[in-house]
């Protein structure tokens, strides 16, 4: 294994590549401390080609994916997990399910 440089930054690969695909992140991806809320698995910070995402770390098994930061805040109004995210310069808690939106001083 070697390391790599890409234009998203460096990698450890295996000395053949791009024939042979052995690749991993040199930097561990981030850890969330909240649980996913479909498996219970952990939800890890990953990148893709249109930026940053939260996915389950049980992926293929596991298909949650969240584009905003997920909590552990629950719905008021199905139970569901909430996310925190950006919503016309205030912070918002938006639920994954129904996408109910609440203030973040609501929530408090």
């Amino acid at each position: 294994m070697v390391i790599k440089n890409s234009r998203r930054g460096k990698f450890i690969a295996c000395s053949a590549y791009p024939k042979c695909k052995n690749t991993k992140p040199l930097i561990p991806p981030r850890e969330l401390e909240v649980p996913c809320p479909e498996c219970g698995g952990k939800i890890i910070e990953r990148e893709g080609k249109r930026g940053k995402f939260f996915g389950c770390a049980n992926y293929p098994k596991c298909k949650f994916i969240a584009n905003f930061e997920p909590t552990d805040k629950k719905c008021p109004e199905c139970g569901y997990m909430m996310g925190k995210k950006l919503f016309r310069k205030k912070e918002i808690y938006e639920c994954f399910k129904c996408k109910h939106k609440v203030a973040v001083e609501d929530m408090k």
